[in-house]
């Protein structure tokens, strides 16, 4: 298994804060737009982005990008 090193985010407690936090600044009216953008930029999980993000910027992005990487490697393993 290859393994990246972790991103470098601003700030870097990013994947602490939830969107709605200041420092993000990601309301509830704009999650379907990221919603629409992630499952654009990630076809092959749509369907996990879509019924799996909630639309709710009060969740932490540490969430999304576990189901983010979660759905990637299920994906993966489904190839094999």
């Amino acid at each position: 298994m290859h393994l990246t090193p972790a991103p470098s985010v601003t700030p870097p407690n990013l994947f602490d804060l939830t969107f709605d936090d200041t420092q993000v600044g990601i309301t509830n009216d704009l999650i379907p737009a990221f919603k629409n953008l992630l499952a654009f930029l990630l076809p092959q999980i749509a369907t996990q982005i879509q019924n799996g993000i909630p639309v709710d910027a009060n969740v932490k992005i540490r969430l999304v990008a576990t189901l983010v990487h979660v759905a990637l490697l299920a994906q993966r393993e489904a190839q094999r």
